[in-house]
C-alpha cells in the first residue's frame, strides 16, 4: 500500500524500519535523512537504503509514507519541518514511546490532504544507534497504532498494514490509552531499574563482583541512553506518577507482610507475582 517510504533519522528504529521494510516490502524504495552528515554518508553504504536526501524538506517530497524515526521531545519539530514539502495524501507515522501530546501537536500541523497517525512498536533496546538495526526487529513484537477521532479508517488501516507487513502484531488504541498502557509495562519498569541500579551503587563497590543473572535481567534497561529516557518520563508525567502512587501502595503490601512475619500472605503475594509472570508470552529474538 505504501511504496514511497522515506524514514527522518536512522538509529535503532529508524534503520531496523528501513530493513525490515526492503526485506519484506517488495518494489518499495527507501529514502532517508539523517541530521549528521556523517550518518547520511553510511546510509549511502548499506543495500536498505535507495535515496539519501541532504535535506528533510528534499527527504519528504516524493514520499506515501513518512516514518520519524527520532526522540519523543523532537518529533513535533520534525512532523513541522516536513509539513511545507509533503505531496498530497501522504501520511505520516512515527516510532515515539508517548503518544497524547505528540499526536495532537502533529495532527495539528498537517497540510490539508496528509494524515499524521502516531505509532509506536514495542521492539526498542538498550542498546542505540544504526549499528544495532536489524531487520527482524519487529518479528512478533507489540505495536500500538495511535489515530485520532478526525483519522480516517482507511488510513489508519493502511499504517497498521505496513506494521503488519514488518512482522508487528498491530494494535490500535487511542493515543491517551496507549500512554496508560506504556506507563505501566514499559515507562515505569524502567524508571524501577534505574532506581535499583542508584540504590545499589550507594552500597559497597565490591557486592558488583558477586552479581549473578537475576540482577542483570532485572537491571538491563537501566542501561539505556539517559537522555532520551528523561524525555520519555517527562513526556508521560501524569500517567507515570499514577503508576508510581500505585506501586507503593504495592511495596507496602509486600512489607507488611515481611514485618509482619506473616508467611502465608507473603507466599501469596510472591504466587501472583509468579502467575502473572508466567503467563507473558516469551518472544524469541532472531
Amino acid at each position: 500500500m505504501f511504496q514511497r517510504l522515506t524514514i527522518i533519522g536512522v538509529g535503532l528504529l529508524g534503520a531496523s524500519v528501513a530493513q525490515a521494510a526492503k526485506r519484506n516490502i517488495p518494489g518499495i524504495l527507501i529514502t532517508v535523512w539523517a541530521r549528521k552528515p556523517a550518518t547520511r554518508t553510511k546510509c549511502a553504504q548499506q543495500p536498505w537504503c535507495d535515496i539519501v536526501a541532504a535535506t528533510l524538506e528534499e527527504a519528504v517530497k516524493n514520499a506515501d509514507l513518512v516514518v520519524i524515526g527520532a526522540p519523543v521531545d523532537v518529533i513535533p519539530e520534525l512532523v513541522e519541518q516536513a509539513t511545507s514539502s509533503l505531496a498530497p495524501g501522504a501520511v505520516v507515522t512515527d516510532v515515539g514511546s508517548t503518544k497524547g501530546w505528540i499526536c495532537k501537536r502533529c495532527t495539528a500541523v498537517m497540510p490539508k490532504g496528509t494524515t499524521f497517525i502516531g505509532s509506536h512498536p514495542m521492539a526498542g533496546s538498550e542498546k542505540t544507534g544504526m549499528g544495532h538495526a536489524r531487520e527482524t526487529l519487529f518479528e512478533k513484537s507489540a505495536c500500538f497504532v495511535t489515530p485520532m477521532p478526525s483519522s480516517a479508517p482507511e488510513t489508519v488501516e493502511h499504517v497498521a498494514h505496513f506494521w503488519t507487513q514488518l512482522g508487528a502484531r498491530v494494535f490500535v488504541v487511542t493515543p491517551e490509552e496507549h500512554d496508560r498502557i506504556t506507563a505501566h509495562i514499559s515507562h515505569f519498569p524502567h524508571m524501577l531499574a534505574s532506581c535499583l541500579c542508584r540504590y545499589l551503587a550507594t552500597q559497597c563497590t565490591e557486592w558488583k563482583t558477586f552479581v549473578g543473572n537475576g540482577l542483570r535481567d532485572t537491571t538491563r534497561i537501566a542501561a539505556g541512553d539517559p537522555t532520551l529516557w528523561e524525555s520519555i518520563f517527562s513526556s508521560n508525567r501524569s500517567e507515570l506518577l499514577k503508576v508510581v502512587k500505585g506501586f507503593q501502595q504495592e511495596l507496602a503490601r509486600f512489607e507488611g507482610a515481611l514485618r509482619k512475619g506473616d508467611a502465608e500472605q507473603m507466599h501469596k503475594l510472591l504466587q501472583e507475582a509468579k502467575g502473572y509472570r508466567d503467563a507473558i508470552t516469551p518472544r524469541k529474538r532472531k
